[in-house]
């Protein structure tokens, strides 16, 4: 994704912090770590 917004929403989505509970993720401590402007200049 090119836009670091539309990444957060993301990971804050419901369905998606649950699945990642699931798989074992501790989602409080998720951190956004961007690489978009080495790679989108």
């Amino acid at each position: 994704m090119k836009d670091t917004d539309q990444m957060k929403t993301f990971g804050e989505r419901e369905d998606i912090a649950k699945t990642r509970e699931d798989a074992g993720a501790d989602v409080s401590s998720t951190t956004l770590i961007s690489m978009i402007e080495g790679v989108y200049p």
